[in-house]
């Protein structure tokens, strides 16, 4: 197979888009929630692991892998440290720890919507509940 001068797209900011999910769910689901929410500055540290992971695996995929290597193909030859496995399992812990933030606030909305009685919302609260449980389903399995 033909190398080329730079690793590909997804080798150099796959693993860290993985990061943005998690915080993006939330954020989502709180602006969602809070109807007076609005994004500030102090939301700008849920994206700091997606950041810090964009220049690590610059740095790695940059300067100390030969060029044009995808470093998945050498984590599947076993050219990779085992370590490497620790990139998947801290996304899995991240997503996780999301989705039981998104938990904390639908149940806590929900407890809100009961003193108010607003059927409707709650049946788009069930949605949102349902969603959340799906999306925890593969990172159960894995």
């Amino acid at each position: 197979s033909e190398k080329t001068a730079f690793p590909n797209f997804w080798t150099l900011y796959g693993f860290p888009a993985t990061l943005l999910y998690g915080p993006l769910y939330y954020l989502y689901l709180k602006s969602y929630i809070e109807r007076s929410f609005q994004l500030k500055g102090k939301y700008l540290w849920h994206f700091a692991p997606a950041i810090l992971a964009t220049i690590f695996c610059s740095i790695i995929l940059l300067y100390f892998t030969p060029e044009g290597t995808n470093y998945f193909e050498m984590l599947r030859e076993r050219q990779v440290s085992s370590r490497a496995l620790l990139f998947p399992l801290l996304v899995i812990i991240q997503v996780m720890f999301y989705l039981i933030m998104g938990l904390r606030l639908i149940f806590r909305y929900k407890k809100y919507l009961k003193s108010e009685a607003s059927s409707s919302e709650n049946k788009h609260i069930q949605w949102l509940l349902s969603l959340d449980l799906l999306l925890m389903l593969p990172v159960l399995i894995f």
